[in-house]
């Protein structure tokens, strides 16, 4: 072999990760820009691969949802309970035991919904510096909307991690539901949307990297008169993708039918839980006898007095 065919296929590998790179960029540049344009969210229509949806579904049919109707199943809990201000809705923690296939997704390198953060959040691939990963302290939960009323009111999440706060993601599993999901952006007198900040108080004025965009103060009760709103009934292997702290969400009540979706975190790299928020780290704890079911019904009070945020939402681990 010559040395310039050496050189040429020395070459070729760079080419080809260059090339890779590219296509990875192209897919997801416009849901990055719209995740920074919307203030922290976005939804995806087809978030795992089929083969992959369907092995985390038939796992967890056959763990967590091992019954006909969740409310027979004892490990579902009514989440009335809990530190959540869901109402009507049940659910429970899945463990790597319940669906190996759904950690592989979360926290394996490449794995499909990891790599889906990382590329719209960070712009980077998995392992990257300051790219996510799945958080080991909120791990993923099953919920259930199958009760007459079921739903959620305006909120916003409660950010538990800092610097950077996490990055919370819906895959819904089953939608034969009349309930849709919405989320609203506050809008400024001029007419362009203007997404808050975890703080309340900036607005994003471009659309760039989320590390490098642009804010500047606003003064809400002069500037701001309505809202803009989405709605979305969510559709099976789909995806709503959420920065906690930032945008108003909700979902409408149930009046027929059931929904079931698995919620997820992901943290950045550096960031760390922070201290008095650990408590609504996870609505479906162990029992850990009435201490603990006291101190989670202390802080839903301590909530219900102070969470309020703009436009009368609260704050909340969805």
């Amino acid at each position: 072999m010559s040395a310039a065919s050496s050189s040429s296929s020395d070459r070729c590998p760079r080419r080809r990760e260059d090339d890779d790179r590219h296509r990875w960029e192209a897919r997801y540049s416009s849901l990055r820009r719209q995740y920074a344009r919307d203030g922290g969210v976005v939804y995806r229509k087809s978030a795992l691969a089929p083969d992959v949806f369907e092995a985390v579904s038939n796992e967890l049919r056959s763990s967590v949802m091992s019954t006909t109707t969740a409310k027979s199943n004892s490990r579902m809990t009514d989440e009335g309970t809990s530190t959540s201000f869901a109402t009507l809705r049940i659910g429970a923690r899945v463990s790597r035991e319940d669906s190996p296939t759904l950690y592989d997704a979360i926290g394996r390198e490449g794995g499909g919904l990891l790599r889906l953060v990382n590329a719209v959040v960070a712009g980077r691939s998995d392992g990257e510096d300051g790219s996510y990963h799945n958080s080991m302290v909120l791990a993923p939960d099953v919920r259930v909307y199958e009760k007459i009323g079921a739903g959620m009111g305006w909120h916003v999440d409660d950010v538990l991690y800092r610097p950077e706060a996490q990055v919370e993601v819906v895959l819904t599993l089953e939608n034969t539901s009349d309930c849709s999901t919405m989320w609203r952006t506050p809008r400024r007198c001029d007419g362009r949307s203007s997404s808050s900040s975890s703080s309340g108080d900036e607005s994003v004025v471009d659309d760039g990297p989320l590390e490098r965009r642009r804010r500047r103060p606003i003064r809400w009760s002069e500037e701001l008169r309505e809202y803009d709103v989405r709605s979305v009934e969510t559709t099976p292997n789909s995806a709503l993708i959420l920065r906690a702290g930032g945008v108003e969400h909700k979902v409408t009540p149930l009046t027929s039918g059931r929904r079931t979706i698995l919620k997820m975190a992901f943290v950045r790299q550096g960031s760390a839980l922070v201290e008095d928020m650990a408590v609504h780290a996870s609505h479906h704890r162990p029992d850990d006898g009435k201490k603990g079911k006291d101190a989670a019904r202390g802080s839903k009070r301590r909530r219900r007095r102070s969470g309020k945020s703009a436009g009368g939402s609260r704050a909340s681990r969805d």
